[in-house]
């Protein structure tokens, strides 16, 4: 989607989900809060304002409000404190453009993200912490290394193959229709239950 925001016109977007972070230029917010899209020249990122605090949030958190005229002069009734402000005319000049395509897009790309990240620590912690503390036997003996990671080897060999299978059925261009579902099917029967193998 590409936007158009010139001038002094302002394009307001309502939050969808919690976006938490701890990134200094990332703007974080909770659902339901109201974003002032400052800037969305890129399709995956877009520069945004809550009261004082800018910064950038992911387009796909969001879901924009149409029809807003040009006209509407924003005041302290129209947002409050950056949530929506059910006496304001500001935010409700037309429908939410979110549908059910916009709706599973946003879901999938949560869980592709969701994944994506845990296995990046997953191998921080396997490729650092744990090779570099079996190096140190004057320190950590096998059974105390067995306390402290667990099978943390054998869940991030496990979330290698399903990160893949993930990406494989991923529709990068139109994620909606991406068929990940299979994805979860296949592995529920490879990933072993009990206390041998937990994933926090």
């Amino acid at each position: 989607m590409t936007l158009l925001i010139t001038g002094d016109s302002i394009v307001s977007a309502e939050a969808v989900w919690d976006h938490v972070t701890m990134a200094n230029r990332e703007l974080a917010f909770k659902a339901g809060d109201v974003i002032k899209v400052l800037d969305a020249s890129n399709k995956d990122w877009w520069w945004g304002q809550i009261d004082d605090e800018e910064g950038w949030f992911p387009a796909s958190f969001v879901r924009l409000w149409v029809n807003q005229e040009d006209g509407v002069e924003e005041g302290p009734s129209d947002v409050q404190n950056g949530h929506l402000d059910p006496n304001s005319d500001c935010l409700c000049l037309g429908r939410p453009l979110q549908n059910r395509d916009q709706m599973r897009a946003n879901v999938i790309n949560e869980i592709m993200s969701t994944e994506r990240h845990y296995i990046k620590h997953l191998k921080d912690i396997c490729e650092g912490y744990l090779k570099q503390c079996r190096k140190r036997r004057d320190m950590f003996s096998d059974e105390q290394l067995k306390v402290i990671f667990g099978n943390i080897e054998d869940i991030y060999r496990f979330q290698m193959g399903f990160v893949r299978d993930l990406e494989k059925q991923y529709n990068n261009d139109d994620p909606h229709l991406s068929e990940i579902g299979p994805c979860f099917l296949e592995h529920v029967s490879i990933f072993p239950h009990g206390d041998g193998f937990e994933r926090g």
